[in-house]
């Protein structure tokens, strides 16, 4: 959609033509009646909407470029040679436009701070020589001595009021002013934070319209004395004679007084007739601007600031300096900037040319690097990694190309290691099957015994191990083991295990006697960094026993019947298998045998550590006095529920934290015995 399009058929190109439009009217009508305030209100409502309508034109031009000129690289690379090329110009010149207004806009600030500044330092100057003239005549003569003096004054002064004020009393010489002091009437008396020394400086006063403020200089001139009773009073107005006219020869035009901050509501003074108004009918023009005075409030002495409106015409002010005036050091200076601002923008446009020559040359090498970036991802997509990229340069680009290049040959490594991995996790996957197939299948159905157990690794496979061995006239053989460490290695210990104590619990029938002869074999065959913990107990129902020896294990904690609320943790002595120490004496030394009456409904309950040294997200553990309190609780329920609701509450302590030891447990209830 072209521009004019855009312009003609769109709301907001509409609506942007008719608030040009109003705006231009706007201008002429100003121009046209030296600006009402009706006028005024309607350009600044017409400037506000022409700002909201500019930016929803630039948003929704950037929407229509970026959805139509912006989807190829070439568009794209063509408008950045647009910007490069526009866009620094359209800087310099702003640059040096607004240069330009700053060194005449400080100009005209300057003389009309110069000029008031000059009318203060006459006031003050005057009130001396009038207060040396009022102290030689006598006290009756002195107010024809103002009368004269103001006479002969107004001819070079038109507005100019002496005046003879006295002080209330001896003036408080140095005091700081403030709002705390009593100040009489100006008109009656000096106000008291006047000091000993005088005053002299600007002052606003209300016009007589009520509508507008004046600005005028006043200086006041104490005697030289211990306790002055009188002060002389000088106002010298700022009107068309005193400043304006001055000002007007150099192309600056003042126009209303504003206040900016001031610490009195009423700073203004009142006066009793009209000062006359410097700049109320001041032409509007293109080039407006303030400076910034610094006024006294006559009641209480504190200070404020003033705006005060300039209007500057370029023209006027550049032909004034180039005449006598403008010979001074200051206007010299203004030149000198003015030229380095020329050299400034020299060199910008030396800049340009040589970021657009940089511009073209980078668009080329991105092209050619991006294109054959594309046909490199080609060649990967059907499978070619063999393709590579020529590296032209040394920069990003290049680096880019060789890090392409390092990607294609690495890629087959990585499939090649994601095939062996897979193969891996399958392997995993196949041992923890079979692993899971060395443990008990299927219920246990033992006469007068409840059997409940679990096997979780922390990992795909482990080495905790439980087992039962069936022994013949109503015995059962019952073991759990943990193997140290986790993972493949601890799984073929488990497995080896497994096959040893097949063949041992049909030989031994004493659980002392069996551990003894394990340790003797295994000692030989395992690895010096590794043991074996175990259990081993032979559950006699028909004689209502449990014999058991612990060879480093866990303890295992008994729940006798008819009194759950006391759990008995139970630890016979005995060291781990497996370390070969000594030939297996210390071995066969340590080891203790146990036998435990059995009751009809006593639990007992064999664990690996995995469950008491399960840890929360601050690094506790669930422990064995939580174990123990849980099963005195839930005593009375199945050996299966109490497996389910233990392996809930282990989960529910841990949260979210990892399994980091695999979790095994026996769960025995006798349901008869002696």
């Amino acid at each position: 959609m072209r521009a004019r399009a855009w312009l003609l058929t769109t709301w907001t190109g509409r609506s942007l033509l008719a608030a040009l439009l109003l705006k231009g009217l706007g201008l002429v009508g100003l121009a046209t009646t030296n600006g009402s305030a009706t006028l005024e209100f309607f350009d600044r409502a017409v400037t506000l909407a022409l700002i909201v309508l500019a930016c929803v034109s630039i948003f929704q031009l950037t929407q229509l470029v970026r959805a139509r000129a912006l989807w190829r690289v070439r568009r794209k690379l063509m408008l950045s040679y647009i910007l490069i090329g526009a866009v620094p110009f359209l800087l310099l010149m702003a640059f040096s436009l607004l240069g330009f207004l700053l060194i005449f806009f400080d100009i005209s600030s300057y003389l009309v701070q110069n000029r008031l500044n000059g009318l203060t330092e006459q006031a003050s100057t005057l009130a001396r020589t009038t207060l040396v003239e009022v102290e030689r005549t006598p006290f009756d003569g002195r107010p024809d001595v103002l009368s004269r003096r103001q006479s002969v004054l107004e001819t070079r002064y038109p507005g100019i009021t002496l005046s003879m004020v006295p002080t209330s009393g001896s003036p408080r010489c140095g005091l700081a002013p403030s709002k705390d002091l009593p100040s009489p009437n100006t008109a009656a008396s000096l106000p008291r934070w006047v000091s000993c020394k005088g005053f002299a400086g600007l002052l606003l006063f209300q016009r007589a319209d009520g509508n507008s403020l004046g600005l005028m200089a006043r200086a006041a001139a104490l005697p030289n004395r211990a306790n002055p009773d009188y002060a002389v009073l000088v106002d010298l107005p700022v009107d068309e004679k005193s400043a304006a006219e001055s000002l007007q020869l150099a192309g600056i035009q003042l126009g209303t007084l504003s206040i900016v901050s001031g610490d009195s509501a009423a700073a203004p003074v009142q006066v009793p007739t009209d000062r006359g108004d410097a700049a109320a009918a001041a032409p509007r023009s293109l080039f407006n601007t303030a400076t910034f005075l610094s006024y006294t409030d006559w009641q209480h002495g504190l200070t404020g600031r003033a705006a005060l409106a300039m209007n500057v015409h370029i023209g006027t002010l550049y032909a004034w300096l180039g005449g006598e005036e403008g010979r001074s050091a200051d206007v010299s200076f203004s030149r000198i900037l003015l030229f380095m601002l020329v050299g400034i923008g020299a060199l910008l446009l030396v800049i340009e040319m040589v970021a657009l020559g940089n511009g073209l040359a980078l668009a080329r090498s991105i092209t050619s690097s991006v294109d054959e970036l594309f046909t490199g991802t080609q060649h990967v997509k059907r499978g070619d990694f063999a393709h590579r990229i020529a590296t032209r340069t040394d920069d990003q680009l290049g680096e880019l190309a060789s890090s392409f290049n390092e990607m294609t040959t690495s890629i087959s490594g990585l499939l090649e290691e994601r095939n062996e991995k897979r193969r891996l996790e399958e392997e995993l996957r196949i041992a923890r099957s079979i692993q899971m197939s060395l443990l008990p299948q299927g219920p246990l159905s033992v006469p007068g015994l409840s059997v409940a157990a679990l096997c979780a690794p922390a990992r795909e496979v482990g080495g905790d191990y439980y087992d039962f061995f069936p022994l013949g006239m109503g015995r059962l053989g019952m073991l759990i083991a943990d193997v140290s460490g986790k993972g493949t290695s601890a799984a073929l210990y488990m497995a080896e295990l497994k096959g040893l104590m097949l063949s041992l619990s049909r030989i031994h029938t004493s659980p002392r006697g069996l551990l003894i002869e394990a340790d003797r074999i295994i000692a030989r065959h395992l690895d010096n960094r590794s043991f074996i913990t175990m259990i081993y107990a032979v559950i006699d129902i028909g004689a209502g026993t449990l014999t058991c020896a612990r060879a480093g294990h866990t303890p295992f904690i008994q729940i006798p019947a008819g009194d759950v609320s006391r759990a008995r943790v139970l630890a016979p002595s005995g060291m781990v298998l497996g370390l070969n120490l000594d030939g297996g004496e210390r071995f066969e030394r340590l080891l203790n045998e146990v036998i435990i009456r059995l009751q009809a409904g006593d639990l007992f309950f064999f664990f690996t550590d995995g469950i008491s040294e399960a840890m929360d997200a601050d690094g506790a553990c669930f422990g064995e006095a939580r174990l123990t309190a849980f099963l005195e609780e839930h005593a009375e329920e199945t050996p299966d529920a109490i497996r389910d609701r233990l392996l809930e509450e282990v989960e529910a302590f841990a949260g979210d934290q990892p399994q980091h030891d695999d979790i095994t447990m026996v769960i025995l209830k006798v349901e008869s015995g002696k």
